[in-house]
């Protein structure tokens, strides 16, 4: 017979106490992971109960972290689930000395990145304060492994022996994991961009208005959310649309104590004039949200100050005309400035990003049966809460 090593299902490890919690019997543990819900795996000393390995596992995510004898974490690795595979997302590695606690800012400390591209970014912290960085490329096939079957803990961890069940101490009611998956940003609509929807801002109070700034008309059927100087450089979205003029609405922020200045809170591409009951990111090809970090999420990139709605098929030719002229929406009545290419016969809607420069993100919204029923482009000038009269 093998080394032993004994296993324990739960809930996770908690960093403090430096022990396991929520113990879950095998069977409850089989159907979280069936379910796709959260659990962990943590490989001990049969004998002592020190931690050797943990897995955690939720959604698509799989992050394996492996103890030193001083029950210090000192590599952590992050695999996410893509194309039926497990993709190696991201690792940690951890240099103690004797006397170092655990993820000290005072020792060595690696980590490596990878892109579903093959891209590789390596960042070195040294115990100076010092650090560096590089960028290769790694063949894309050595990032993936297959997804191993629930019970085959050895080809997570690499740890080899005979897995002998150890009991820990129950989840209380309510208890959660320690540990939670990166979540990107929430689409930060519904009731946010209604008309008379209300919300504070550095101390001033705003108040939505929307008004009707189109028809946008896309004959491609492919809609390209970007900066109007460079909006080649974006993909369409993945949605294919009606190859029609589709009404828009820009929904303005409008204070009392700045009547001069009414920044665009979003634009609205308007496919069914029916209330959305799901929300979610606007895809474009190769985006996959298990790829973002926390609070990260997939947007138009800005350099101009500007942001566009524009059809695919006259991106770059009217991308060319802001690039070669300057166009101004701030003047006009509803802050937005549309133009059109003749030889397309698609539009571009254009508006000043009240934030300026940066990443600005598109949300989609869906009906009761799954249709489509508009593109909100997200200027991120709003808060997340509205202001609250009581």
């Amino acid at each position: 017979m093998g080394q032993m090593v004994g296993l324990v299902y739960c809930e996770g490890w908690d960093p403090v106490a430096r022990t396991v919690v929520g113990g879950l019997d095998e069977e409850r543990a089989r159907e979280r992971d069936f379910a796709g819900e959260q659990y962990a795996v943590c490989l001990v000393d049969p004998d002592s109960g020190a931690p050797t390995a943990l897995l955690e596992i939720a959604d698509r995510y799989r992050r394996c972290s492996w103890f030193d004898a001083a029950g210090r974490r000192e590599r952590v690795r992050v695999d996410v689930v893509l194309h039926g595979r497990l993709f190696h997302l991201s690792s940690t590695e951890w240099v103690y000395g004797p006397d170092d606690e655990e993820f000290s800012d005072e020792v060595e400390r690696t980590e490596v990145s990878h892109s579903p591209q093959g891209d590789r970014d390596l960042v070195k912290d040294l115990p100076d304060g010092g650090s560096y960085a590089t960028e290769d490329e790694v063949p894309v096939e050595t990032l993936y492994r297959r997804v191993p079957a629930f019970g085959d803990w050895h080809a997570y961890t690499g740890l080899d022996g005979t897995f002998v069940r150890r009991p820990a101490p129950p989840a209380p009611p309510g208890a959660e994991p320690p540990w939670r998956p990166p979540a990107p940003l929430e689409p930060r609509v519904g009731e946010l961009f209604e008309p008379g929807a209300r919300f504070v801002v550095d101390g001033s109070e705003f108040t939505i208005e929307s008004h009707d700034v189109g028809p946008l008309r896309l004959p491609s059927g492919r809609l390209v959310a970007a900066d109007p100087a460079w909006p080649a450089d974006e993909e369409p979205f993945d949605d294919m649309l009606m190859p029609v003029a589709h009404p828009v609405r820009v929904l303005l922020a409008v204070c009392a104590d700045k009547p001069d200045w009414k920044p665009v809170a979003a634009l609205q591409l308007v496919l069914a004039d029916v209330p959305a009951v799901t929300w979610e990111p606007a895809r474009v090809e190769k985006s996959d949200p298990a790829l973002l970090g926390e609070g990260e999420f997939y947007g138009a990139g800005v350099d101009s100050g500007q942001l566009c709605f524009v059809d695919a098929s006259a991106a770059e030719a009217l991308g060319d005309v802001v690039g070669e002229h300057e166009v101004d929406p701030d003047g006009a009545e509803h802050r937005t400035a549309l133009l059109s290419d003749p030889a397309s016969g698609g539009d571009m809607l254009l508006f000043t990003a009240p934030n300026g420069d940066g990443a600005y993100p598109t949300w989609v919204g869906r009906a009761a049966d799954g249709s489509i029923t508009c593109f909100v482009l997200d200027t991120l000038f709003a808060p997340e809460r509205h202001f609250d009269e009581g």
